[in-house]
């Protein structure tokens, strides 16, 4: 989003941004300024926003849940404002659209998987100490048996998951045990059925592994995952 951000102020775009958590961007929390640009005879384009009864006004960009078939979102806000993608712009959708796996699969040279994925991990906040537990408590969970489960006291995941990622694992979930966030990272057909049992969720089904379902179904949704595989 911060890339997305900085190709509207190069354009002298009008937008507003709250920098609200994902599970927070929603509709509701942007209504009073979309209605507002929709009285002023403007069309709200609207990046990455949830919610019901969103009017038909409004442009919806997004690559998550049902509209995981569009490409990532800074794709499309280039599509909208006219502007040929330069190759960090798709990284950043690769990075978006797969994660590590996302950015092999473009063609990454190593030390833009590394840079792209130094940079997730600085915008999320994790600091050098959360870096280092991350990849402690994700190393521990390589001795249990099943789905490789991670537990953090924070829920930022991108540390631990990069551990995975760097290792070859695909299938894995990291929890915060503070807010019972949890993430899903594997494939599609696992997703789809977390989709249907947990419907407030945000989720991404991609090629292959690189699918992710969230929720704040905690410990639940471990079990339940153990439970269909």
């Amino acid at each position: 989003m911060q890339t997305i951000v900085k190709i509207l102020i190069d354009n002298e775009e009008k937008f507003t941004n709250k920098n609200l958590s994902w599970s927070d961007a929603s509709f509701a929390n942007y209504e009073a300024e979309i209605k507002k640009s929709i009285e002023n005879g403007e069309t709200p384009v609207l990046i990455e926003i949830f919610g019901k009864n969103i009017p038909k006004e409004c442009v919806i960009i997004d690559h998550h849940g049902e509209l995981s078939h569009r490409p990532a979102s800074i794709i499309q806000a280039l599509e909208l404002l006219e502007i040929a993608p330069k190759r960090h712009h798709l990284l950043v959708a690769a990075n978006d659209e797969g994660a590590y796996f996302g950015l092999k699969r473009f063609g990454a040279t190593e030390n833009e998987i590394f840079l792209m994925r130094s940079l997730e991990r600085a915008m999320m906040g994790i600091t050098y100490e959360k870096e280092i537990l991350s990849v402690e408590r994700a190393k521990k969970s390589l001795n249990t048996s099943g789905i490789h489960f991670c537990i953090l006291p924070f829920s930022q995941f991108a540390a631990a998951a990069d551990f995975y990622f760097e290792n070859g694992i695909k299938e894995f979930i990291i929890m915060d045990a503070n807010s019972n966030e949890i993430q899903y990272q594997g494939n599609g057909d696992t997703v789809k059925l977390l989709a249907e049992k947990y419907p407030v969720n945000w989720h991404k089904i991609g090629q292959g592994f690189e699918c992710y379902f969230g929720c704040y179904a905690g410990i639940e949704m471990f079990h339940f995952l153990n439970e269909i595989k």
